[in-house]
């Protein structure tokens, strides 16, 4: 896992020396772990200002929010700062100079990052899907589960005419049994379902079609 290394300095600031990024993902699609090592070089305060005593880090995302991610006493000028993101987040840091546990100095100009993009995740198309009539206004609809999904999809409608399939019902992970309930009597439906990963959506499966009971 690489890490982004910020160069800065306390009362004199120094500017970026070099950044590297690289996040591991967490699950696909959905979010990643970021390791981010910060660095900094503490300049010789001038007349009347406090030499740091210890640094305090923060650090604001896209909703513009900025947080304490921690504080080291001096001489310590660097800190690992891990967090997990969605993909494609912009992260800015600061540090302020303490003095007896004070600010003692204004924040450093802010040093900016965004995260990689996630990539799009390889989502499996659900097999073996069966539908079953089970009375006459409910349908068991059952398939096996596939890896790494967040939720499922079930698409159906009545197998005349030129309908067009309409979503019958959103499922959270791991759900592989559905009753379709509130059926006509002695009518034919299909259904077809696909998997989903956090906002990205597989293939659809094979359509499969059964008739309710008189």
């Amino acid at each position: 896992m690489k890490r982004l290394l910020f160069v800065l300095a306390f009362i004199m600031w120094a500017s970026v020396a070099s950044a590297q990024k690289v996040c591991t993902p967490v699950t696909q699609g959905v979010s990643q772990n970021c390791v981010v090592t910060l660095s900094w070089t503490a300049g010789v305060p001038s007349t009347n200002i406090v030499a740091a005593t210890g640094f305090q880090v923060r650090r604001s995302d896209a909703s513009g929010t900025k947080i304490v991610i921690g504080t080291v006493n001096a001489p310590t000028v660097t800190m690992q700062n891990t967090f997990t993101d969605a993909g494609n987040v912009n992260h800015c840091w600061d540090i302020i100079g303490t003095a007896g546990g004070a600010a003692s100095s204004t924040p450093s100009v802010q040093q900016c990052w965004t995260s990689p993009a996630l990539a799009p995740p390889q989502v499996a198309v659900p097999q073996g899907l069966t539908l079953a009539a089970i009375s006459s206004s409910s349908i068991r609809v059952t398939y096996d589960d596939t890896p790494d999904e967040t939720g499922f999809e079930l698409w159906g409608r009545t197998a005349r005419g030129n309908q067009k399939y309409a979503l019958v019902a959103s499922l959270p992970a791991d759900t592989v049994t559905y009753d379709w309930i509130n059926r006509k009597r002695y009518t034919a439906y299909c259904i077809e379902v696909r998997a989903k990963i956090g906002t990205f959506n597989g293939g659809f499966s094979d359509s499969r079609c059964t008739t309710t009971s008189k």
